[in-house]
C-alpha cells in the first residue's frame, strides 16, 4: 500500500467517525455493511448517502473535481479590472450549487479543510493574472485563524491577496481575528467584507474589523437605479467608508445603468455579469465596454 492511500484511508476512517457521531451508528454500520442499529431500511439507506456525500467532499478536497473560476472586478470609473475574485467549481456534480458542496462539508466536519483547498487551488492562479491584479479568496471568520492558511499564504505575494470575510458565520472573539490578521495585512494583504447588508453580522465585521473594502451585497444593487431607498443607503455607504478609507465594491452588477448609477453614487469598483461571467481562472477582461 503507497503512502498516498494509506493517507486516503485514514482520511476515510477519520469521516466514517464524523459521521457515526452524527448519525449515532460507529464502525462497519457507517460503511453499509452491518445492520443498523434501528433496522430500518430508510435509515440504512440515508446513512450510506451520507458516507458516499462525505466520500465525494473528501475528494474535492483532495484535488479531484475542484476547479476556480475567475470574476473580474472591474473600477467604475475607467472599466479597468483591478482584481478577480476566485470562486470555487465542482465538476462531475451539475445538480450541486457550490454552496450546496459548502452547506454540506459543514454537516460533516469538512468544511475547514474544503476551503483550505479552495484557498490554496486558487492562489495558483496568482500567476494567471496581469501583474498588477489581487486575486480575492473567500474564507470563513474560522479558516481566517488557521494556522494552515497562514502557511498557505506565506507562499504568495501578500499585496496581490484580498480575503473576503464571509457574512455567514458569527465571530466569538472580533480581538482575536484581528490580531491574528494583523501581521497579513501588516505584510501587504487587504481585508474585505463579503455581502455587507445582508445580515447584521456583517455590519458587525464592517465595525470591528476595519476592512479596505466593503462589498455591497447584491441585493442592494437589484434596482438600484429605480429605487430610492437603495440609493440612499448605498451612499451613506459610501459615506462610512470614505471616512474609513476603504473601498466599496458593488456587487451583481448586471446593466449598463446599474453601473452608472453606482458609480455616480461614488461607488470604487463593480462585479457582475455585465462586467463578466465567472470563467475557468485566466487574466480576465472586463466585458461591459466603456462607461457611459
Amino acid at each position: 500500500m503507497t503512502l498516498g492511500q494509506q493517507g486516503r484511508d485514514r482520511a476515510d476512517k477519520r469521516d466514517r467517525e464524523r459521521l457515526a457521531t452524527l448519525t449515532g451508528h460507529v464502525g462497519d454500520d457507517m460503511a453499509g455493511s452491518g445492520p443498523v442499529a434501528s433496522g430500518s431500511a430508510s435509515r440504512r439507506e440515508a446513512v450510506g448517502g451520507d458516507v458516499k456525500r462525505a466520500r465525494q467532499i473528501r475528494e474535492a478536497i483532495n484535488g479531484n473535481g475542484l476547479s476556480i473560476a475567475g470574476q473580474p472586478i472591474v473600477e467604475l470609473q475607467q472599466r479597468a479590472v483591478v482584481g478577480c475574485e476566485a470562486l470555487a467549481r465542482f465538476s462531475g456534480h451539475p445538480d450541486m450549487s457550490p454552496v450546496s458542496w459548502f452547506r454540506d462539508a459543514d454537516r460533516y466536519g469538512l468544511k475547514l479543510e474544503l476551503e483550505l483547498a479552495a484557498v490554496q487551488c486558487g492562489l495558483l492562479h496568482l500567476e494567471d493574472l496581469p501583474a498588477d491584479a489581487f486575486i480575492a479568496i473567500n474564507v470563513s471568520p474560522r479558516a481566517a485563524v488557521a494556522a494552515e492558511t497562514r502557511r498557505i499564504l506565506d507562499q504568495v505575494p501578500l499585496d496581490r491577496v484580498v480575503m473576503e470575510i464571509t457574512e455567514h458565520e458569527d465571530v466569538d472573539s472580533y480581538a482575536a481575528l484581528s490580531r491574528s490578521l494583523l501581521s497579513l495585512r501588516v505584510g501587504g494583504m487587504q481585508l474585505a467584507v463579503d455581502d455587507a447588508g445582508a445580515g447584521f453580522s456583517s455590519f458587525k465585521h464592517v465595525v470591528h474589523l476595519q476592512p479596505d473594502m466593503i462589498k455591497l451585497d447584491g441585493t442592494w444593487i437589484e434596482h438600484v437605479d429605480a429605487d430610492v431607498a437603495r440609493r440612499a443607503l448605498i451612499s451613506a455607504v459610501v459615506g462610512f467608508a470614505a471616512e474609513m478609507n476603504a473601498v466599496v465594491i458593488g456587487e451583481w452588477v448586471e446593466t449598463a445603468q446599474q453601473a452608472r448609477v453606482l458609480s455616480d453614487l461614488g461607488v470604487n469598483w463593480g462585479q457582475g455579469y455585465y462586467f463578466g461571467r465567472p470563467k475557468p481562472l485566466r487574466a480576465p477582461a472586463a466585458e461591459g465596454g466603456p462607461p457611459n
